[in-house]
């Protein structure tokens, strides 16, 4: 060692005990705080996530579906209101719907002018 006598200033404490120097107070409150963020936050990343889905959910499946079917609809409103010659797919002739209830008007009004 060394031959100078030097004091070392403040107080040492007895080896391996640590003076009493921290807030457990502090810590646990610390702690807490840390705690709630962290589960605050995962609950509005949930929350994001599961609207985020299902606003993806509507766009993809419901919304071509309502599209689809609105096309359908416009497709079969056009082929009941045209005339059409007998084909493969379909081997009678295609009248306007108009045109067809006012034939069976007329046939039915017929029909009861018979009876009488």
């Amino acid at each position: 060692m060394s031959d100078s006598n030097q004091k070392i200033p403040g107080d040492v404490g007895e080896p391996g005990i640590e003076p009493d120097g921290v807030a457990s107070m502090t810590v646990l409150i610390a702690g807490v705080v840390s705690v709630v963020l962290v589960v605050a936050t995962i609950l509005v990343a949930t929350a994001v996530y599961n609207e985020a889905t299902a606003t993806l959910t509507e766009e993809r499946i419901y919304a071509p579906k309502y599209m689809d079917a609105a096309k359908s609809l416009t497709e079969q409103l056009g082929s009941i209101s045209e005339y059409a010659a007998p084909s493969n797919l379909n081997p009678n002739y295609q009248i306007p719907i108009e045109v067809a209830m006012q034939k069976v008007v007329a046939e039915l009004g017929q029909a009861q002018l018979d009876e009488e």
